[in-house]
């Protein structure tokens, strides 16, 4: 599975930021930190505002911007851990960490699939082509997504999608059942909440 086609096809994205002189960079690197703007917004306003601060795991984190604007804000509560299988897009989440001096946000270069299940987050994040590309890569690849997120959420915990459709979110899975909550669906199970947030 780890030669899948789906697993290398962001290999390469922004390689070409990696090598821009100091100050082109950090242009780059703040406006891609603003372009997170509307998904901090929605984390502090639905989630952190009532449960405080967070321990977040982001799968398909890309650059980390999402993770380093919540630790910019004092969103984090001990550590943000971001999933990336593109070495570029990793090497450039390393290179924003740096910059940053962050101290909270783990960049990873693993598909999360390959580690274990640690039940200790109280926000998972992953955009829903991350899932559908998951998804096809094998008949169970989808449920196995599911089970480990399961697995990985505190009691009461959150996933959050911007998965635009009414649909349960994953038909081969043990999560079932949508309630529409506004702008986003809750998608609900005894433990945890799961809510998919509609961009």
């Amino acid at each position: 599975m780890d030669n899948h086609q789906n697993l290398k096809c962001y290999e390469g994205v922004e390689s070409v930021q990696l090598r821009l002189p100091e100050k082109e960079f950090d242009a780059y690197m703040q406006d891609k930190l603003r372009s997170a703007d509307s998904d901090l917004e929605f984390i502090k306003q639905r989630v952190f505002e009532k449960r405080g601060k967070l321990d977040v795991c982001e799968i398909g984190s890309g650059n980390s911007k999402l993770l380093y604007r919540l630790e910019a804000d004092d969103v984090i509560k001990n550590k943000a851990v971001g999933y990336e299988v593109a070495e570029s897009r990793y090497r450039l989440a390393e290179k924003f960490k740096s910059a940053l001096q962050s101290k909270l946000v783990d960049n990873r270069h693993q598909n999360f699939l390959d580690a274990p299940p640690e039940e200790q987050y109280d926000l998972i994040i992953m955009v829903d082509i991350v899932l559908q590309m998951i998804a096809s890569l094998d008949a169970e690849a989808e449920a196995q997504a599911m089970d480990w997120l399961y697995q990985s959420i505190y009691r009461g915990g959150i996933f959050s999608s911007n998965w635009k459709t009414s649909r349960p979110f994953c038909t081969k899975s043990t999560w079932t059942g949508a309630e529409s909550i506004g702008s986003g669906m809750n998608f609900h199970r005894p433990i945890p909440t799961l809510m998919g947030c509609i961009a």
